[in-house]
């Protein structure tokens, strides 16, 4: 029983996330100038740009040639985990939140032809990683994942 509350909790926190990535990055487009950096506090910026690469940004000139290989590739592997979440194990939570960042930034590839990144750390002006709320809950897929691998 305590499992179905906490997969219920999670599908909750998922769609918090979900609907908080798609008005961030709504909100990006219309405030923040493309590739201006704004100063929040220490090493954490806003600055927004417009991943046309894959994860991290790489492969960011090829990624222009091969938009809908990127867009199928994504498509192919969100199919293959809801697959596995509905018919193998549904209470494998770290799932739900590789899929709904995949699916945030596939929504993004399909109607901008890009990814929306904005949430910048940087230090000075070297930018160490910049992202947006689908790739922190991927990330937070990804560690729940191994937390489980390792216990």
């Amino acid at each position: 029983m305590v499992k179905n509350v906490n997969f219920y909790n999670n599908v909750y926190i998922i769609i918090i996330l979900f609907i908080l990535d798609r008005i961030s990055k709504i909100w990006a487009i219309k405030h923040l100038i493309l590739q201006t950096k704004k100063h929040i506090f220490l090493i954490f910026n806003l600055f927004y740009i417009k991943n046309f690469g894959i994860a991290f940004n790489l492969l960011e000139y090829y990624a222009k040639y091969y938009q809908y290989i990127l867009i199928i590739i994504n498509i192919i592997i969100t199919c293959i985990l809801i697959y596995y979440i509905y018919k193998k194990n549904p209470y494998n939570i770290e799932y739900l939140y590789i899929l709904n960042g995949a699916i945030g930034n596939i929504l993004d590839r399909i109607y901008y032809g890009f990814i929306i990144d904005f949430i910048d750390i940087s230090i000075q002006n070297n930018h160490i990683i910049i992202f947006n709320i689908s790739d922190i809950s991927i990330m937070i897929g990804i560690l729940i994942f191994i937390i489980n691998k390792i216990i």
